[in-house]
């Protein structure tokens, strides 16, 4: 009988080709003796307890699965018997396998993912609210600027936040539209300012006119009456060339034509008489034909004179 026959080869060749996995270990038995084992197994089936325990279990020409009692643990364990008609020994194989270790560990990993999981989670939520916060922020001042903003207090700012990124371009596009804002109001106040100040001026002279008129005088009424009417020309002009305060850079905002300066003098100076309680003075005129628009040079002349009024007459005590 060759050793291949035999119960001896079979159980050697059985334990040769088997590898155990991490919790698991074999034994083989020849006439109830450990005969053969893997050299390296997760632990040893062959100490005197266990023995006893595989031999109380094993039924011969049957496979029993049972608990061994190793170590003061339950391991799940199937012992086979081994029956050859070409050999009377009878063979004991046996394989165990410690599942609560493997079950342990799955737990343990589970546990581990779980509580990693939950960390991740946890500096993820964190890190999220951090830069979250830090990117909200400028929109929060934004929102505040916009609600705190009045007609009243336009120098406000949104802080810039400094990046290179859409809401630093909104902090600076929302402090520029700031700025337009501001300079709009400031040339519209201008601009009424200015309207009140030339309108003012010609009403002046035509109440000046009219209280130092002379009735009796005809000459002296036909003159109040020309200079009236022409006051009233230059206010309709005012009225009519209003837009033209804001936008004095306008081609057509000066019209150039020849102007008789010595005449010109004259017409400026039969206003400026009319603006106040002064002693007005025509030095000597030269003839003298210049290039300029008329109506905005009587218009700077009186204005000029219009805010002389208003200064403290020298003479007076």
């Amino acid at each position: 009988m060759g050793e291949d026959e035999s119960t001896e080869g079979l159980m050697r060749a059985a334990i040769e080709s088997a590898v155990p996995g991490e919790h698991e270990s074999f034994l083989a038995f020849l006439d109830d003796r450990p005969q053969f084992k893997p050299q390296e197994q997760a632990f040893e089936l062959d100490n005197p307890e266990t023995v006893e325990q595989i031999l109380g279990t094993h039924a011969p020409g049957s496979t029993i699965f049972t608990d061994l009692e190793i170590n003061g643990e339950a391991v799940p364990a199937a012992v086979a018997s081994v029956d050859l008609y070409s050999d009377d020994t009878p063979g004991i194989f046996v394989a165990a396998n410690r599942i609560q270790s493997q079950r342990d560990q799955i737990w343990i990993s589970a546990v581990t993912y779980t509580v990693v999981s939950l960390a991740t989670l946890l500096v993820s939520a964190l890190v999220g609210l951090v830069v979250t916060g830090k990117l909200m922020r400028p929109i929060g001042e934004l929102r505040n600027a916009t609600r705190e903003i009045t007609i009243d207090d336009l120098e406000r700012r949104v802080p810039d936040p400094g990046t290179r990124d859409d809401v630093a371009a909104l902090a600076q596009n929302f402090n520029r539209m700031l700025e337009r804002i501001r300079e709009g109001y400031a040339h519209q106040r201008q601009f009424m300012s200015d309207v009140s100040h030339e309108l003012r001026t010609p009403l002046t002279i035509i109440r000046g006119t009219l209280e130092t008129t002379d009735r009796s005088d005809p000459a002296d009424v036909s003159e109040s009456h020309e200079i009236a009417l022409d006051e009233l020309d230059r206010m309709n002009n005012l009225v009519t060339d209003l837009a033209t305060l804001v936008k004095t850079g306008r081609p057509d905002f000066v019209t150039f034509a020849p102007v008789d300066m010595a005449e010109f003098a004259r017409n400026a100076m039969s206003r400026i008489e009319h603006l106040g309680p002064r002693q007005w003075l025509l030095g000597c005129g030269t003839d003298v034909v210049a290039r300029a628009d008329e109506d905005r040079l009587i218009q700077a002349v009186v204005q000029l004179a219009a805010n002389a009024t208003h200064m403290p007459d020298p003479e007076e005590p």
